[in-house]
């Protein structure tokens, strides 16, 4: 739709970025008093070890200052590794959606 504009479209899907995303997800649910049980503790934990590995706030910024000055689509900082299991979910798609013949 915007082929023909001047506007430009970058989809950003990153990986494990260092932030402190977290500490606010905690925060917001202390002062709610939602704060969950061990499931969530649990996600909270894998979160928190990702987003130490993840890459810098700084780096994944450049990455898409980069890519949209440069009119890039996908932009994927950090999200490399994932690459393997969006294709096996968009084959997943591409199956379903393929034509079914019916029985003679």
């Amino acid at each position: 739709e915007l082929g023909e504009t001047e506007i430009g479209v970058s989809v950003i899907c990153p990986g494990m970025v260092n932030t402190p995303i977290l500490e606010g997800m905690r925060a917001h649910m202390d002062a709610i008093g939602a704060r969950g049980g061990e499931e969530v503790e649990f996600m909270f934990d894998v979160l928190e070890s990702g987003l130490q590995t993840g890459i810098s706030a700084d780096a994944a910024a450049a990455m898409v200052v980069a890519a949209v000055k440069s009119n890039q689509f996908w932009v994927l900082p950090n999200g490399a590794e994932h690459l393997a299991s969006v294709q096996a979910d968009f084959d997943e798609m591409l199956a379903a959606a393929a034509p079914r013949t019916e029985p003679a």
